[in-house]
């Protein structure tokens, strides 16, 4: 019977493989319980979830860059034009720093 097997690296499911039992034997795969998959940890009898990545400040810094070039820079020049307030422009930079908080933050 064909199951699904996890390949085991480091203590981290790599790769999820389907397979026949004796095969996934010979290749030292580990049977996955369903809903398991790549990047789950396994300390050799228990599986667990993979732990939440966090994003760097560059990658972060990166997406609130692109965040103000759309959301808050038009805002800004609208209110240069007197058609938005500083303030509108001011509350979208705070939105977009906090959705897009530094690690350090």
């Amino acid at each position: 019977m064909v199951n699904s097997y996890g390949v085991i690296e480091g203590g981290v499911v790599v790769n999820a493989v389907l397979a026949e039992e004796d095969f996934a034997a010979e290749q030292g795969w580990v049977l996955l319980p369903e809903g398991v998959g790549p990047n789950w940890l396994y300390d050799g009898s228990t599986f667990s979830e993979p732990l939440p990545v966090v994003p760097t400040q560059q990658e972060q810094s990166d997406l609130r860059a692109a965040a103000y070039r759309q959301e808050s820079d038009p805002l800004f020049f609208m209110s240069q034009r007197g058609e938005a307030t500083l303030e509108e422009w001011q509350a979208k930079v705070a939105k977009i720093k906090a959705r897009f908080p530094y690690p350090a933050e």
